[in-house]
């Protein structure tokens, strides 16, 4: 056993014992500590992209977004078909919820879970991936515990990454608070005839 295997052990028992919510939370808060963008999208307009993030600068210099579903627990063939196939098959059309980033931006996506894929799934993901546009890329809470692991985090960061606040998308301005800047200056135009009109009137009075 190798001296990080103890260590990701137990950052694997802290993982096993999140929710969803919280797992979500854990990964969006690596990511920033990576120095990596990363946005909860879970629940606004999602369409099966629980976490969007944008690598600005990979190996070849290019920008990359990276579209990753969430799920807690174990994931059999049962959850895989009804639940999780579907939405992941959504992310091959998904556009970036950052509209700064040009549609033909690289992608990748990725499948995160804190317990286990059960091997049939795992089966049916290389299956799939020999026949679809962008291969799924599937962590289980054991890769994802070490992946945190050779990232210098410990079982007591994993706590820590949970307590700091996460990004969400920015709320779209309401549509009653936008202003049209032509319309603007069309007003103070309108008001700063109407003064000097009124100070004509006094001057000929």
């Amino acid at each position: 056993m190798s001296d990080s295997e103890p260590e990701e052990f137990e950052i694997h028992k802290e993982i096993n014992k999140l929710n969803e919510d919280a797992f979500r939370k854990l990964i969006v808060n690596f990511f920033k500590r990576q120095r990596i963008h990363a946005v909860e999208t879970h629940g606004s307009d999602e369409r099966g992209v629980d976490i969007e993030a944008r690598i600005d600068q990979d190996i070849f210099n290019r920008t990359c977004v990276v579209f990753i579903q969430v799920k807690a627990g174990n994931v059999g063939m049962t959850e895989w078909h009804e639940k999780i196939c579907g939405q992941l098959t959504s992310l091959f059309y998904r556009q970036p919820i950052d509209s700064t980033i040009n549609p033909a931006t690289s992608r990748r996506i990725l499948f995160i879970t804190t317990g286990r894929i059960l091997n049939k799934v795992n089966d049916e993901i290389k299956d799939w991936n020999s026949r679809v546009p962008i291969p799924i890329e599937s962590f289980d809470g054991q890769d994802f515990a070490h992946l945190l692991s050779v990232n210098n985090h410990t079982a007591e960061e994993v706590r820590n990454l949970l307590a700091e606040p996460t990004l969400k998308p920015a709320a779209p301005p309401e549509t009653g608070n936008l202003r049209n800047p032509v319309s603007d200056q069309r007003e103070e135009r309108r008001l700063h005839l109407h003064r000097i009109g009124q100070h004509k009137d006094s001057k000929d009075a």
